[in-house]
Parts: structure tokens; sequence; C-alpha cells
């Protein structure tokens, strides 16, 4: 479905990281810091770092980074499960980049399993 959202999007919250993904996971959701690899509009091109601290449920790359390149470029990210994405802002992105993950079914614990490596669950790298 395509359509037209009136709020103005470009502005940034001011509710601290934490609280958000603390709210976020109180409401079963779960948290990926989208395009890590970009030099702007990411996590990391805005605070130069990711804070063990941080409950990110996973880290999102890009296609021209890879999650193989990812797994080398931030080894000190290991910690986090990593997925690819096309981060598609047309309608022919979608689906040009996909991250194949062993799950049981499709739902968000399944998810979580496997980006927490459990009960058999995980990202194919």
């Amino acid at each position: 479905m395509e359509g037209i959202n009136d709020k103005l999007l470009i502005g940034a919250t001011d509710l601290p990281l934490n609280d958000l993904l603390k709210y976020l996971h109180e409401l079963n959701g779960l948290a990926i810091a989208a395009h890590i690899d970009r030099e702007s509009f990411s996590v990391l091109s805005q605070l130069g770092f990711i804070d063990e601290s941080i409950n990110f449920d996973a880290l999102e790359v890009t296609p021209l980074t890879g999650l193989k390149q990812a797994r080398v470029k931030y080894r000190e990210l290991s910690n986090y499960s990593f997925i690819m994405s096309s981060d598609a802002h047309y309608l022919n992105d979608i689906g040009t980049a996909t991250t194949k993950i062993m799950l049981e079914k499709p739902t968000f614990s399944e998810l979580k399993m496997a980006f927490t490596r459990q009960n058999g669950r995980y990202i194919l790298e």
C-alpha cells in the first residue's frame, strides 16, 4: 500500500535513546539500529560508537557493506546480530537486499530468538 504521511518526520526526538528502547521493549517491539554503515543518519555517525548499555536487538547494514564485511569492519560490535536490508526509499528498491534467518514461524518472538541465537534460531551470515 502506498500513502502520504503529512507529519514532519525530519525532526529528532527529545527522548533519551535508552528510554526509547526501554519503551519499545515494554511493548514487545524489536530495536534495530538502521544502516550503521552509512556516513550520515545512523547511530554510529551521530554518536561515534554504540555503548554496551544500549539494548539494540540487532544492527542493520546496507548491501554496500554486507554481512561478512560488517563483521570485519565492526569487530567491536560482535555481540550484536547483524541484518542486511534494502533500506528502500523507493518502491522499486523494496526487497533488493534481504537477510536469511532460521525461524520456525515469522513472529517477533522468533526473530528475538534468532537475534540472540536461541533454540536453533539464528541469522545466516
